[in-house]
């Protein structure tokens, strides 16, 4: 599974207004949804790629250091500063990035 991370975004001004146990409830709800959905695609991935491969498809899984070799083509093409350019937020970006 590619997927690195998981946002939830809520107005700062209203989540300052709940209450610390609502903001806390807030929280664990946002970390266990996380962590089902991570473990759920994962799931729908391997389901998918089995009936893939049973339907005679050609599926080509990258190693990891071909996953690296893409992530330096990325960062070289600077194509995440070209996405930033074109964002109202592009810290929000980075944040996601970390």
């Amino acid at each position: 599974m590619s997927t690195r991370h998981m946002s939830m975004l809520i107005n700062l001004e209203k989540f300052e207004s709940l209450t610390k146990e609502q903001q806390e409830l807030l929280r664990t709800a946002a970390t266990e949804t996380t962590s089902f959905q991570r473990q759920r695609s994962q799931e729908l991935e391997k389901e998918i790629l089995a009936k893939f491969k049973k339907a005679g498809t050609t599926v080509v899984e990258l190693t990891d250091e071909d996953k690296a070799a893409w992530q330096k083509i990325v960062q070289d093409a600077k194509i995440f500063d070209l996405v930033k350019s074109n964002m109202d937020h592009p810290d929000y970006l980075d944040q996601i990035m970390q």
